[in-house]
């Protein structure tokens, strides 16, 4: 056995010292050998599960926004009108240590034929976090004022007008009581989870993978299997034949000018920053379907604000666009 640091070490293990500056390896009673090595760019030097190393940081998010458009874990993005609850994501590769699900429903709101994402629903390890909206917050049952920290170290705190329940580094969630949530998971989840957010395995083509893990021959179908029951009393599936007959010549004009929906892929806008990180088209199309079959400002903020916490992962766009739109509020 080798000693470093205080802790025993068998023959020939390898592990790093204290500030991962030297990676060293034990070779007989109190003989060790280090050579100086760093952590790569895209790693940390931390302890985990009592051990000492360099471990990823890469993560990587999913986001729903209430107009039913999903970009899934891995980028892809597919998109389905629906007033249903659906599993957004779950462990399907047990780990020792770590389990979750996130379940999310799409409710009615308003116009009877406008979606907004409430409750929310999130399961991690032996908790139950039921949220209705970025102020009402139950844990276990039990209603809690925010900011809260849960018996299993859950943070749960408003930032910047999202609800965040921080798990870190396994997982975040940030919600805004109405019609965006997205979910950000770290290495350690990489290939080990499933539902409409994907798998996180680094590749888009198989993300439209169903409950049985089929390829699903629509996003329709991908929704429909991952679709759970007993959330809410009624569950009718919107139809996209019903938005294409909603629209007029003088709404499609609208819709399209840079009033409403150009605001997403305005070269000259303040998402023009975010255009080479992430495609702006999918967010600007649900915002023109939303928008002609049902209130046209509510899903202008709503779309406005999906790419935006989209962008905001990025690092490179702030919030000021809120207060611009107007749309720090619900309208209706």
């Amino acid at each position: 056995w080798g000693s470093g640091d205080g802790s025993l070490f068998q023959p020939k293990q390898l592990f790093w010292n204290g500030d991962c500056t030297r990676r060293c390896r034990c070779f007989r009673r109190n003989l060790i050998q280090c050579d100086p090595r760093h952590c790569k760019s895209d790693e940390e030097c931390a302890l985990r599960n009592g051990v000492r190393g360099c471990f990823s940081t890469r993560s990587s998010f999913c986001l729903a926004a209430g107009g039913g458009v999903f970009r899934t874990f891995d980028g892809a993005f597919l998109r389905f009108p629906a007033n249903c609850a659906f599993v957004l994501s779950t462990i399907c590769q047990k780990l020792p240590d770590f389990s979750f699900q996130l379940i999310i429903n799409f409710d009615k709101w308003s116009s009877p034929n406008l979606t907004i994402i409430s409750p929310v629903y999130f399961y991690i390890n032996e908790e139950q976090i039921l949220i209705s909206d970025r102020n009402t917050v139950k844990v276990n049952g039990s209603h809690v004022s925010i900011p809260f920290v849960t018996g299993l170290s859950t943070k749960i705190f408003s930032q910047e007008g999202f609800l965040v329940i921080d798990s870190s580094p396994d997982i975040q969630i940030r919600y805004n009581g109405f019609n965006v949530i997205k979910i950000t998971i770290g290495e350690r989840l990489q290939n080990k989870v499933c539902g409409l957010c994907g798998n996180f395995n680094g590749d888009r083509t198989d993300d439209y993978a169903t409950l049985r893990g089929k390829p699903a021959v629509s996003s329709v179908v991908l929704a429909q299997s991952w679709k759970t029951n007993g959330m809410q009393k009624s569950c009718n599936e919107l139809q996209y034949s019903q938005y294409a007959a909603s629209c007029d010549n003088v709404q499609i004009q609208e819709l399209q000018s840079d009033s409403y929906c150009l605001k997403l892929t305005d070269m000259k806008g303040f998402f023009q920053p975010c255009y080479g990180l992430l495609d702006p088209l999918p967010f600007y199309e649900s915002c023109f379907l939303d928008g002609c079959y049902n209130h046209k400002k509510v899903q202008l903020c709503g779309s406005l604000a999906a790419y935006g916490e989209a962008c905001r992962t990025f690092g490179i766009l702030g919030t000021e666009w809120i207060e611009k739109e107007n749309c720090c509020k619900r309208t209706g």
